[in-house]
């Protein structure tokens, strides 16, 4: 199931949904890697959107 998405904020791009994988850093270290995260991408500019439920599971996956 697609999530819907705006308009991106910075260049007015359409937004699609797209799986990535999101790498956690703290400073030059790296915390961990998240794959398969559902992501509203610009297809212009290539700004990320996370919808809050998955922000809030990806901190829960990391502080584990």
């Amino acid at each position: 199931m697609h999530r819907v998405y705006h308009k991106c904020h910075f260049c007015g791009g359409e937004v699609v949904e797209k799986r990535i994988t999101v790498d956690y850093r703290w400073g030059d270290d790296l915390i961990a890697l998240i794959e398969n995260v559902p992501t509203g991408v610009c297809n212009v500019c290539g700004e990320r959107y996370f919808k809050a439920e998955i922000v809030k599971e990806m901190e829960r996956l990391v502080r584990s």
